[in-house]
């Protein structure tokens, strides 16, 4: 979901505040976790035109726990990762569809695509996080008061490397090093404007 503010700051540029909710799934460690429910974003977003934003992001993204097993053993314990991406990038939008009904300038339906890039920092139990990089796609649907807007979009992350902790269970340890990890969200929301 996300949910903006929008003010203006001269001419042709505007700010939009966004809170956004999207569930996340795990492409390349699957094994290591599961489909994330809990993800959030809140950031700004500024206009340069009518088809250029500049966008940064403080996110949060964590997995859903997952049951592993040490290598060479039966022994079990539960990995609970989670990413905390500070991005910052740009979006486009397309030529949109359509006018609403409150403008002819304005279009209804505006696709758009975006490419931030940052620094993942890693909580829960992941101890080190790195460099990373978050593309994708959506629209955005002007609805009836000309001020708001559906927004659903759908994003892939790429994460240059992470570290777990160190899992104990008696005399045997466990930590996973990932060289390259990614995940997709899909995000589905609101877009207010004053």
């Amino acid at each position: 979901m996300i949910l903006g503010l929008r003010s203006s700051i001269g001419i042709a540029q505007d700010i939009r505040f966004l809170v956004s909710y999207s569930p996340i799934i795990p492409v390349s460690f699957m094994e290591d976790a599961n489909i994330g429910l809990i993800s959030a974003d809140i950031g700004f977003c500024i206009d340069f035109t009518n088809n250029v934003s500049w966008l940064s992001v403080l996110g949060y993204n964590k997995f859903g726990t997952r049951t592993a097993t040490i290598h060479g053993t039966d022994d079990e314990y539960k990995s609970r990762l989670t990413f905390i991406p500070v991005t910052t990038g740009i979006q486009y939008f397309f030529k949109g569809i359509g006018t609403t009904h409150y403008s002819l300038k304005q279009k209804r339906i505006r696709p758009y695509s975006f490419l931030k890039a940052g620094y993942y920092f890693p909580s829960n139990d992941l101890v080190k996080g790195d460099f990373g990089f978050n593309a994708g796609g959506g629209v955005q649907i002007s609805l009836k008061n000309g001020k708001s807007k559906f927004d659903i979009s759908l994003c892939y992350n790429g994460v240059s490397g992470a570290k777990t902790k160190v899992f104990e269970i008696g005399s045997i340890s466990q930590e996973s090093t990932f060289h390259y990890l990614s995940y997709i969200g899909i995000s589905m929301g609101v877009v207010f404007g004053l």
